[in-house]
C-alpha cells in the first residue's frame, strides 16, 4: 500500500501548511493534520486537512488524543483536554505537561476508555470560549455524568468580555495572561 493509498497526501504539506504529526498513545505514527497557515473565515479552500479516516485504518479522531503519547507517563495527575492542536502547544512550551487535544470538538466514551486505560482519573475538558464551545461544556457535563471510570469536568476559561473572537481559546490566555492564570482558573 502507498502512503496515497492509506490518506497521506501532497495537501498535507507544503510552504503555506503547518503540519502536525500525529501519533497515537504508544507513539506510532497514524497520521497528519496540516492547518493552511493565514487562513481566515471566508477564504476557499479548507482551514484543515487531515489524513483520511477512511482510507487509513490507523487514524480515527475518535479513538485518538494529539499529545497523549507524552502525557501517559504522567499519569494520576489530571489531564487537560483542549480542542486544538496550538492550545496544547502553547500549554507545553509555557510548562504545562498534563494535556492533550482532540483536534476537534468531539470528545467521545473511547476516549475517555482510552485515558482511563492509560492510568488517568481526573480528565478536564476545556472547550474555547464561544458559542460552541459552551453547548460542548454542557452536552459533555451531561455526557459524562455519572460515567464509570474516570472523574470527568470541564473548566471554564476566565476570557475578558471585549476578547475578539480568536483570542477565546487557552492558547490566547495562555499567551496573554500566562501559565499561571490558567492554572488559577482550573483549580
Amino acid at each position: 500500500q502507498t502512503l496515497e493509498d492509506m490518506g497521506i497526501v501532497r495537501d498535507l504539506f507544503g510552504p503555506t501548511k503547518l503540519t502536525f504529526t500525529i501519533r497515537d498513545h504508544t507513539g506510532l505514527v497514524v497520521g497528519f493534520v496540516a492547518r493552511t497557515i493565514g487562513w481566515k473565515k471566508g477564504d476557499a479552500g479548507p482551514k484543515y486537512c487531515n489524513t483520511s479516516e477512511i482510507r487509513n485504518p490507523y487514524y480515527r479522531k475518535g479513538k485518538i488524543l494529539y499529545g497523549s503519547e507524552g502525557a501517559r507517563k504522567l499519569t494520576g495527575l489530571r489531564l487537560d483536554i483542549f480542542e486544538g492542536y496550538s492550545d496544547l502547544g502553547t500549554a507545553r512550551q509555557a510548562g504545562l505537561k498534563t494535556c492533550a487535544a482532540m483536534g476537534g470538538t468531539a470528545f467521545t466514551p473511547d476516549h475517555v476508555d482510552l485515558l482511563y486505560g492509560l492510568g488517568f482519573r481526573h480528565i478536564n475538558l476545556v472547550f474555547d470560549d464561544d458559542k460552541t464551545g459552551k453547548k460542548l461544556s454542557e452536552a459533555n457535563i451531561k455526557k459524562f455524568s455519572g460515567y464509570s471510570g474516570p472523574k470527568v469536568t470541564v473548566m471554564y476559561l476566565p476570557i475578558p468580555a471585549d476578547a475578539k473572537d480568536e483570542q477565546n481559546d487557552p492558547d490566547s490566555l495562555i499567551k496573554t495572561q500566562g501559565i499561571e492564570a490558567y492554572k488559577k482558573a482550573g483549580s
